[in-house]
């Protein structure tokens, strides 16, 4: 290496450590541990689920179908890496909050980015290129994911190429343009095969009509909240985890209309979700039995 390349690299990690210090003195979250390879996001930063963990891990490789006692198998992101994707996480927690999905997706895009540039036999952020970037997205576009997916992901190496112009992290300066810049359709490249595959888990009509008897005949207590829970579902279409965390005092009735007050998955604020006229009276029942059958475990 050149003296002059030599003097540029320095200066672009003097610039990366500062970088990776500010952000880590400036964390909205204090009680996370840095160095640690498991960050746990605090329940108020993603999904308002039931047993949903907001756990980053900065490993080479997702742990998402991995067993938890095998998640110490995965190797871990080589440390001045894991930095740049920690910080980069951590200016989106404080410049823009957002929901838990999309700090996970800036790891998966970063997961994509180190797997770039392992192949020109270097990890280190501050030796980032353009190339590197495209090599990424080559390998996204190259996937399995869906296109809203792999769109989405596009955007994440845009955004970590800002950041890496923004701060003037690299040697040289990255100026990443996604090739992948148009939003796609609803179901646009999903085949009419996995259309079909998805129609057929639809519970069939004599499933939904044995489920209709039963809840109006039904009399015992553990079989009455669960089919409670199912005709709130069928009412308002709602997530199973939304149906879940319905609110005690989730009933409005305004203008001759009734709806159920929920927070959408997903990160969602609470909304109001107005009930069909024929499925009212239903929603109604439900919702009053759910309401006195769960007092108990409400007080515990």
């Amino acid at each position: 290496m050149s003296n002059v390349a030599s003097s540029t690299l320095k200066v672009a990690q003097k610039r990366f450590q500062e970088f990776v210090s500010e952000q880590r003195r400036e964390s909205p979250w204090p009680g996370i541990k840095w160095n640690s390879v498991l960050w746990h996001l605090p329940k108020d930063t993603g999904s308002r689920r039931i047993r949903v963990q907001n756990r980053l891990w900065f490993t080479t490789d997702s742990t998402e179908s991995v067993a938890t006692d095998a998640i110490g198998t995965i190797p871990t992101m080589p440390t001045e890496f894991a930095d740049f994707i920690k910080a980069a996480i951590v200016i989106k927690a404080r410049t823009a909050p957002t929901t838990f999905s999309q700090y996970s997706k800036m790891l998966r895009v970063g997961r994509r980015l180190l797997k770039a540039m392992s192949l020109r036999g270097t990890l280190n952020p501050s030796l980032l290129t353009s190339e590197d970037f495209s090599e990424a997205e080559s390998e996204i576009l190259k996937s399995k994911l869906s296109l809203h997916t792999k769109w989405n992901q596009c955007r994440g190496l845009v955004a970590l190429s800002n950041i890496v112009d923004l701060y003037r992290l690299s040697c040289s300066p990255i100026k990443f343009k996604s090739q992948n810049t148009s939003i796609p359709k609803f179901r646009e490249g999903v085949s009419v095969e996995a259309q079909e595959k998805s129609l057929n888990k639809l519970p069939s009509l004599e499933s939904l009509e044995a489920l209709g008897a039963l809840f109006h005949k039904s009399e015992h207590q553990n079989e009455r909240i669960f089919l409670d829970l199912i005709a709130i579902l069928a009412c308002g279409g709602f997530r199973l985890g939304e149906g879940l965390t319905i609110p005690v005092d989730c009933e409005v009735e305004e203008n001759g209309r009734y709806g159920i007050r929920y927070w959408p998955e997903k990160g969602g604020e609470p909304v109001v979700k107005w009930m069909s006229t024929h499925s009212v009276d239903v929603a109604k029942r439900a919702i009053r039995d759910l309401r006195v059958r769960c007092q108990d475990a409400r007080e515990m």
